[in-house]
């Protein structure tokens, strides 16, 4: 991504204006120890979309990774871009609380979930009324959509509170590509973190289907099209 391009998106809208309105969420579950990162996605009735992103990382684990990511994540902490989870390891029922905390503020029409590691987490979240949509991680799901954001973002279309853990995860993302020119993110060659970059675009796989008047239950996927 040209970081030019996506620091001049740089309109800012507060979030009590978006209050009650039809969402997407995104989640990337790291392993426990790592970070995690939920992603809201809005599409406004103007066409662009604005992306709430928020992490978690382990409390006794910030340190260590401050130094070996060389970022600030107290900062980011203190600032509410982030949530430090008490000890070593990341617990999911932070996210599912979260998750319920979204719902109160905007209408959550799906959670896209990549389904590594996040069997149960989904398992919860269903059984407590939502509805997730597990997102397969690999070229047919992913090209388009991320294709989409890059467009929106030279469009300026994307509005996403100048938020610096979602700036630095874009800044580290690095794209794979197919001989079709099919490209997904890949997480082994990024420079650094991008889990909020992918749940981003988790978020934007189903968000970018349908206006926002639309009920996404009743789109039907093609055949080839696969989540």
């Amino acid at each position: 991504m040209d970081m030019d391009k996506w620091n001049a998106c740089d309109e800012t809208i507060p979030i009590e204006q978006l209050i009650g309105k039809q969402c997407y969420v995104g989640v990337d579950l790291s392993t426990t120890t790592d970070l995690t990162s939920v992603n809201i996605e809005i599409r406004l009735d103007n066409g662009k979309y604005v992306m709430l992103s928020h992490s978690f990382l382990p409390q006794n684990r910030v340190a260590d990774k401050e130094k070996k990511d060389r970022v600030p994540y107290s900062l980011w902490i203190k600032n509410g871009y982030m949530t430090a989870t008490e000890g070593d390891v990341v617990d999911y029922e932070f996210i599912k609380a979260y998750i319920r905390q979204i719902s109160t503020m905007f209408q959550i029409k799906e959670i896209c979930y990549d389904p590594w590691n996040a069997t149960q987490l989904a398992n919860d979240l269903e059984n407590e009324g939502f509805v997730v949509v597990a997102i397969r991680q690999g070229y047919i799901t992913l090209s388009e959509p991320i294709k989409d954001i890059e467009g929106l973002i030279l469009q300026k279309k994307i509005i996403h509170n100048n938020n610096p853990v979602l700036k630095w995860a874009i800044s580290n993302a690095v794209i794979r590509k197919d001989p079709n020119d099919n490209i997904c993110l890949d997480k082994a060659k990024s420079r650094n973190r991008i889990d909020p970059a992918a749940a981003m675009v988790n978020s934007h796989v189903r968000a970018r289907l349908v206006e926002n008047t639309m009920d996404l239950n009743s789109y039907i996927l093609s055949d080839d099209f696969s989540l």
